[in-house]
């Protein structure tokens, strides 16, 4: 193992494109560093549990060491030993990830991922190389690697987190232009394919070999400074099962299903207004290969508004859309969705502020019979009956009033309160309501010369489910101070919760902690939990827990100024 890992470094020490990656690095000596650390934490754990939660006792050594070589290359090592269950890894640059750059060129080597467009090429990762060129305002990009590794339906079974797949390989390039704040623009073409020799389809797993060719062309348009346009649009073609078709997906496009997307935002800055509107629709059926997840089968309209008043003290802020799906009336129910959102925050002055929140979801489907869906002349005609509603809504304010700040100590009150009820509305019958409320009252002082703080608060929850309803409410404090000279910190926090409708259930949490740093490097740290749950006296429970970690983080050795060392040698 030992000889793979220096003949891996010694070609990576020698290959081209390291050199290029930075050649001031090399010049000035910047050759290899490591740093790392070491952590040893114990638990000790005891409960009247039946079947305990946790081992009594439990301990973990965990550590990690990084070489930097050549400024830019970093190889993480690895380990993790407990009674839980060990786990050792070790650098294999294989599965890691090299970044060369050399001026405005840049080299992206291993296990990477990059983002295009939403609508091509977005965050999946693959196994292979891309470059970026940014000479001047233009930018030359490219991709290409394995972005599926092909598995077999014998490979999976008794893993749970792997699916039979054929292999899939995949290449792009994009090209741009800009100038700062007034245009940009890009394109972008992404072509995958799975490899038909890479798997013998199943035919119990239905498994089907895809071709996907997706392109956009991306914008930001400043015609005059308030004024903004930003377009994305998107295209793809996609064929669900390669064995179908012999030819070239562009020469023959008969067997492959054809796809759009567009997305158009326009910002408007008139004065202290912010206008914002935007439209988006994608086609039934879209998808890329270069992306793993994907909403299709929608059209968004938004507006948003935003405006200061009052010299800046009042600030309203809000969002209003609107989206539907089944747009081309082939399914059997509709889907609309309604969001509506306000914010407002005021500033009274320097030492009270207040800031509400109020958003509203709605969501309604309309059921179709197969005979409306088949004979139906006119596809909005039955969207006047309502056949299912489901309605949320969301309150939060809060207020923070400092009653004192100065060079030693501050003193806030806080006060917040949250609000949230769902239900579902089934031909005007209002079902499966909920209802969610929680205020929060807390006070809290801090000296800055002593470094003393303590926060009293008290909160009280309510809950309502399938008509059922449960009041909490829980007091609690916490104090911190320093010790030793502020090189040690000592912070405990006390709780209780309630419920009222049960006086005699009642959960006590003790919370407390005690760490340090020492020697720079050193960091201790000592915490406790405490906790009893009153109940009935067979369901009372009692826990604790006690936590001990040491850790050290340091420079192991430095080899960037390796030259300059040696020449202050005698």
């Amino acid at each position: 193992m030992k000889a793979k890992l220096y003949i891996l470094l010694g070609l990576l020490l020698l290959s081209d494109s390291i050199l290029g990656q930075d050649l001031e690095a090399i010049k000035n000596g910047e050759i290899l560093s490591a740093n790392g650390g070491i952590s040893f934490s114990q638990i000790a754990y005891n409960s009247n549990r039946p079947l305990p939660a946790r081992k009594p006792y439990t301990y973990m050594l965990n550590g990690n060491v990084n070489l930097k070589i050549l400024g830019f290359i970093d190889a993480p090592f690895v380990f993790i030993y407990s009674n839980l269950g060990n786990k050792y890894t070790q650098p294999t640059f294989n599965q890691s990830s090299l970044h060369p750059k050399y001026k405005w060129a840049q080299l992206h080597l291993g296990t990477i991922n990059t983002s295009w467009s939403p609508y091509t090429l977005n965050g999946h990762v693959f196994n292979g190389g891309s470059f970026d060129l940014t000479p001047g305002n233009f930018s030359i990009s490219g991709v290409y690697g394995r972005f599926v590794k092909p598995t077999s339906p014998e490979g999976v079974v008794g893993n749970s987190n792997s699916t039979a797949a054929f292999g899939r390989n995949g290449a792009g390039i994009k090209l741009g232009w800009q100038n700062p704040g007034k245009t940009n623009i890009a394109g972008n073409v992404f072509y995958a394919a799975d490899n038909l020799q890479s798997l013998i389809p199943d035919s119990f797993l239905r498994l089907s070999p895809q071709e996907n060719l997706s392109m956009s062309l991306n914008s930001t348009f400043v015609p005059i400074k308030w004024i903004t346009f930003h377009t994305d649009l998107g295209l793809s073609i996609l064929n669900e099962d390669r064995r179908i078709s012999n030819s070239h997906l562009l020469k023959d496009r008969k067997n492959y299903g054809m796809f759009r997307a567009v997305k158009l935002n326009m910002d408007l800055a008139l004065g202290k207004n912010m206008i914002t509107t935007g439209y988006e629709r994608i086609d039934p059926g879209y998808k890329t290969l270069g992306a793993y997840y994907f909403n299709n089968d929608l059209e968004n309209f938004t507006l948003g508004i935003a405006n200061n008043f009052f010299k800046n003290k009042l600030r309203l802020q809000g969002n209003i859309g609107k989206q539907r799906d089944n747009l081309n009336e082939q399914k059997l129910n509709l889907m609309r969705r309604t969001v509506g959102n306000i914010t407002v925050q005021y500033q009274h002055n320097k030492h009270v502020s207040i800031s509400t929140n109020y958003s509203n979801f709605l969501s309604y489907s309309n059921l179709r019979t197969f005979n409306e869906t088949q004979n139906n002349t006119n596809i909005y005609a039955q969207w006047d009956t309502l056949n299912y509603r489901q309605i949320s809504q969301n309150l939060n304010t809060g207020v923070q009033w400092i009653l004192k700040q100065d060079s030693i100590k501050q003193r806030h009150i806080l006060l917040n309160g949250t609000a949230q009820t769902a239900a579902d509305r089934r031909n005007g019958v209002v079902e499966n309501g909920s209802l969610f409320v929680n205020a929060l009252f807390a006070v809290s002082q801090q000296n800055k010369r002593s470094g003393i703080s303590f926060t009293i608060s008290a909160s009280l929850a309510h809950t309502e489910l399938a008509g059922i309803g449960t009041w909490f409410w829980a007091p609690a404090t916490t104090v911190s101070l320093p010790l030793a000279h502020k090189q040690y910190k000592w912070s405990s926090t006390l709780s209780f919760t309630q419920n009222m409708r049960q006086s005699q259930a009642g959960t006590l949490n003790l919370r407390t902690q005690l760490s340090g740093t020492f020697a720079k490097v050193h960091q201790l740290s000592l915490s406790a939990m405490l906790l009893r749950r009153s109940a009935l006296p067979a369901q009372a429970l009692r826990e604790s827990t006690l936590t001990l970690v040491y850790s050290v983080n340091t420079q192991f050795f430095d080899l960037r100024n390796w030259r300059k060392q040696a020449k202050n040698m005698p």
